[in-house]
């Protein structure tokens, strides 16, 4: 079972680290390494190509509610 706590602790995917940390182990969000988590996961490949979409006033160009591809989907699932 230790294997897997460290696959999830050691994963390149910081919001999957994050989520361990936060939820599973329960670290508070003050934490210096909690908030570096935070700031990984706004910088990350995911994030990025999830917003990278918007125009300069950071609108997607398609309809809010579009399935799956609209903003609310988007910030939902970035949620």
């Amino acid at each position: 079972m230790s294997d897997i706590y460290n696959l999830i602790e050691t994963s390149p995917e910081p919001s999957v680290r994050y989520i361990y940390k936060r939820y599973f182990l329960r670290q508070d969000e003050k934490l210096t390494e909690i908030i570096k988590l935070r700031q990984e996961i706004k910088n990350s490949i995911r994030v990025q190509s999830m917003l990278g979409s918007r125009d300069a006033q950071g609108k997607f160009p398609w309809h809010a509610y579009q399935k799956w591809n609209g903003s609310f989907w988007t910030f939902l699932v970035l949620a």
